[in-house]
């Protein structure tokens, strides 16, 4: 008896097409983990507004706003202070600090208009 040749076989037609199941799946499952992650991650940029006496706002009411911002977001908020008066007005800035989820936080709280609806950027 001589020598014979391994015979073709579907095996690696097989192998290859498991593999690349494999790692579909896989780039599907860390797409929607990705994803779900985005999705319950806190905001970077909070919205809310006052309401402003005249061109300004007391510093209890921006910081009753900026709590109720945090907390919507899901942050708890352990203490926030904020300048006893500030100016309200498209583009006018003030700057609140405290403790949100037991951190230093730091809030730039830019104006959006004379209403009194801002935006702020935790740093």
């Amino acid at each position: 008896m001589g020598y014979l040749p391994p015979r073709p076989g579907n095996g690696l037609a097989i192998a290859a097409v498991v593999m690349s199941g494999l790692a579909l799946l896989g780039v599907l499952g860390f797409g929607l983990f990705m994803g779900v992650g985005m999705a319950t991650a806190p905001s970077l940029v909070l919205q809310g507004d006052v309401t402003p006496t005249g061109t300004t706002v007391a510093g209890t009411e921006l910081e009753s706003a900026l709590t109720r911002a945090v907390e919507d977001d899901g942050g708890q908020v352990d203490e926030i202070s904020c300048p006893d008066t500030s100016a309200v007005g498209q583009g006018l800035v003030t700057v609140c600090h405290g403790s949100v989820d037991g951190f230093d936080w730091t809030g730039v709280v830019v104006f959006e208009d004379e209403s009194g609806t801002f935006i702020v950027n935790p740093l």
